[in-house]
C-alpha cells in the first residue's frame, strides 16, 4: 500500500501509519466521479481510499453499509467490486 486518500473526515492514515492525502472529491455529495477520477490517476497502484457511503454506493452501484470496505478493480469506466472487507 503506497497511498491513502481521504475526504478529510476519516483517520485511516493514523490507523495504517501512512500519510493521508486529503481530497475533496471524496466528500459527501460528490457521487462516483471524484473517486473514479482518483482511481484512474492511480493506474495500477494500490491505495486505500476513505470516503462516504453515498460516494461508495454510487461508485459500486450498490447499497453499502457503514464500516468495512471494498477491494475494487478499475475496469473501463467503472470500478468493479472484487471483495468485501468487514470490520472485526
Amino acid at each position: 500500500m503506497k497511498k491513502v486518500f481521504s475526504s478529510g473526515s476519516y483517520s485511516a492514515g493514523l490507523t495504517l501509519d501512512l500519510p493521508v492525502e486529503t481530497d475533496a472529491r471524496l466528500g459527501e455529495g460528490w457521487g462516483h466521479r471524484g473517486a473514479l477520477a482518483i482511481l484512474r490517476e492511480l493506474g495500477d497502484a494500490s491505495a486505500v481510499i476513505c470516503t462516504h457511503g453515498d460516494v461508495l454506493g454510487d461508485l459500486l452501484d450498490r447499497t453499502t453499509t457503514k464500516g468495512g470496505g471494498w477491494v475494487v478493480r478499475l475496469e473501463g469506466a467503472w470500478a468493479r467490486p472484487v471483495e468485501r472487507i468487514d470490520t472485526p
